[in-house]
């Protein structure tokens, strides 16, 4: 069953990688204040016990800054189940055998894991373009994406190298939104890049 046009999802994800930082927490932090409504939080090399007492503390901040914030948890399923929040996983992580009322991702990266994972809500599909964290790799382009977009049975997030001037283009591929690490995180003024992709992505939507 397709979920196309039945879920009504934040078109902006901020992947807040190593939030167990404390320097990182709080970027992530103030990119909620300045307007991010889902934030997935992912570190991978945490423990156990370290990600699940830093997730607890931000999960409670970033619901103080906005109760309506929408919140998933990366490859740890114990920590999504004991915080209520959603879950998203890459290939290789665990399942979340139990998902109640929670929005489930995973991160594709071939057309086969798309197919292959059509029962997810929502996929990310990366790298759209060349990125800091897969050295080398020259990006798949939105060629690809718009072919991924089309045959998808669930919503589909671009993700890898995106910035403002490139949401046009990926929505304009298909994709539902944009995934974003250090678009935002590294960002010289968090609040002026986070109001910058919701601005190209707003305009692009509703076009």
């Amino acid at each position: 069953m397709s979920n196309k046009g039945t879920l009504e999802l934040p078109r902006l994800i901020l992947i807040a990688n190593q939030f167990t930082r404390a320097d990182v927490a709080e970027r992530v932090c103030a990119a909620v204040d300045a307007g991010v409504m889902w934030v997935q939080l992912r570190d991978h090399e945490a423990s156990e016990a370290g990600f699940g007492d830093a997730a607890t503390t931000l999960v409670d901040r970033l619901r103080g800054i906005s109760g309506e914030v929408m919140i998933s948890v990366n490859s740890r399923p114990q920590v999504a189940r004991d915080l209520g929040v959603h879950y998203h996983r890459g290939k290789g992580k665990p399942v979340l055998l139990d998902r109640g009322d929670g929005i489930q991702g995973y991160s594709a990266h071939t057309m086969a894991e798309v197919k292959d994972h059509a029962g997810m809500d929502y996929l990310f599909y990366s790298p759209i373009f060349p990125t800091g964290s897969k050295p080398g790799h020259p990006g798949v382009g939105v060629v690809e994406l718009a072919e991924v977009t089309e045959q998808a049975m669930q919503l589909v997030y671009a993700l890898g190298g995106i910035k403002p001037q490139h949401c046009a283009a990926c929505l304009g591929a298909g994709a539902y939104g944009v995934a974003v690490i250090s678009g935002i995180l590294q960002a010289d003024d968090i609040e002026a890049s986070v109001h910058a992709y919701l601005k190209a992505i707003n305009t692009e939507a509703v076009t």
